[in-house]
């Protein structure tokens, strides 16, 4: 039953999130990447992890209408940046030659 009521804690919505981004973003390195690139990501990730614990006690989790708002603004010209790009590549692919 405890386990029910920490979901309903942002904190660990958020840690989840990250720790799902952070995967991802390893093994798109792992893959892709030269095989440096991937220790100096987890390099990189082990820095961030460390400077949030430094913050824990004094970091906010609460928004306010302008952040919420750039970061839907931030998300729709993604979105619509990305729905552009993959129209114009099914334009190029019906050329008239």
């Amino acid at each position: 039953m405890n386990s029910l009521k920490l979901l309903h804690n942002p904190k660990y919505w958020l840690v989840g999130i990250a720790v799902s981004l952070i995967a991802i973003h390893l093994t798109l390195v792992s893959k892709t990447a030269p095989t440096f690139f991937l220790g100096t990501s987890i390099l990189f990730w082990l820095a961030v992890a460390s400077r949030i614990w430094e913050k824990r006690d004094t970091l906010s989790l609460k928004s306010e209408k302008f952040s919420s708002f750039l970061g839907a603004t931030i998300i729709i010209c993604f979105k619509l940046t990305h729905k552009l790009s993959s129209s114009d590549r099914n334009f190029n692919s019906f050329k008239l030659n």
